[in-house]
């Protein structure tokens, strides 16, 4: 059972113990541990703070943060205010990618209120693109439209010519 991170646990001397701890990291991972008892093994076990660290800025869905789970975000930022700085650079990628939809920002924001600027940003450019491409499909389907008259005002115009006998 060794994994990338077995060596923060080296420090326990008893292996019944760095088992247990062991055990209990790879749950976090999954996701199985509350905001509670990740605070408690970094009470314990200091050297989490490390792995916890590097973990939530690297893989930050094994510790249930996705798409729709902003608000565990939120319980974990007040719950562990150490690990401020990953999660002010994970909103910060967060923010700054193109797959956050408007609520999502507006909802980063007020969660943390540093990156509102940066998320109104973001929406202001999500709404500008949004208004462009609109205009280009209008602009095109117009174009589309045109075309297609203009083809069948030809093809009027020759079914006239061929019809029309002069005498």
């Amino acid at each position: 059972m060794s994994g990338y991170y077995d060596d923060c646990f080296d420090h326990i001397t008893d292996p019944v113990q760095r088992n247990s701890v062991r055990q209990q990291w790879l749950q976090m991972v999954d996701g199985g541990l509350s905001i509670a008892d990740v605070r408690m093994l970094l009470d314990k076990y200091p050297d989490f703070r490390f792995v916890i660290g590097r973990w939530i800025s690297t893989k930050p869905e094994s510790l249930g943060f996705g798409d729709n789970t902003i608000d565990r975000l939120k319980e974990f930022v007040a719950t562990l205010p150490e690990f401020k700085d990953v999660f002010d650079k994970y909103v910060s990628q967060l923010v700054s990618s193109d797959q956050y939809r408007q609520g999502e920002l507006k909802k980063l924001a007020t969660i943390f209120p540093q990156f509102k600027q940066v998320a109104e940003q973001r929406i202001k450019e999500n709404e500008e693109e949004r208004r462009k491409a609109n205009e280009k499909r209008r602009k095109d389907d117009e174009l589309r439209i045109i075309e297609l008259m203009s083809e069948q005002n030809k093809r009027e115009e020759a079914g006239r010519w061929y019809t029309d006998k002069p005498y």
